[in-house]
């Protein structure tokens, strides 16, 4: 008796607490990415890169907010290999008629859809000369593709309406993308350089 019900009852208390790990929340994931976020760290990038993101925002009208909030997301700061090695702070993936001395291949977390979960996949990103190129070039990614042409129509203030839009059109596999983003702008208050003039050196 004790190996017909014994057994299957202790494999399913080791399957429910050493193997099954629950898909968080969404208001759990985004406490815990916020909560994971050294302060100071951030600060530090902040004002070193705000005035790219502002600059961005008067060439190619895209919210300073939205685009200062990936940044800090997409590259944890500034902090990731991919940020560190190859001035990458978007997660802009490389495209096919780029060489390899314009790649740089990690391993990065991607959303698979049918397990609900995040899994590691090896993918090639773009490898830029400096983080301003990296600026810019998030900028042209999204100037240049019709399926992000929908954002534009968007009120340049409201950031909540852009970080819902991106996650829309397909920019992020995550399906917390949106609300880790707003969070993000709202803690660090990033809204106040949309509206913020910073002289363009010619």
């Amino acid at each position: 008796m004790w190996k017909v019900i014994g057994i299957p009852l202790v494999l399913y208390f080791i399957f429910a607490l050493y193997i099954y790990q629950p898909v968080p929340t969404v208001d759990a994931a985004v406490a815990e990415l916020i909560e994971d976020m050294p302060i100071d760290t951030v600060l530090q990038y902040i004002e070193l890169n705000y005035t790219l993101a502002v600059q961005e925002m008067q060439r190619a009208k895209i919210p300073a907010s939205i685009t200062l909030g990936q940044a800090i997301l997409e590259s944890k700061y500034g902090t990731s290999e991919l940020a560190m090695q190859a001035n990458n702070h978007f997660g802009i993936k490389a495209e096919a008629k780029w060489d390899s001395t314009d790649r740089h291949c990690i391993y990065s977390y991607e959303w698979n859809q049918k397990k609900q979960r995040m899994y590691p996949m090896l993918s090639c990103f773009r490898r830029y000369k400096n983080i301003q190129a990296s600026y810019i070039g998030h900028s042209n990614f999204l100037v240049q593709r019709a399926h992000y042409m929908p954002l534009f129509a968007l009120d340049i203030y409201d950031f909540e309406a852009w970080a819902h839009g991106l996650q829309k059109v397909g920019y992020a596999t995550d399906p917390n993308y949106a609300n880790k983003l707003i969070s993000i702008i709202q803690r660090y208050q990033l809204y106040r350089y949309d509206k913020k003039e910073v002289l363009i050196e010619s």
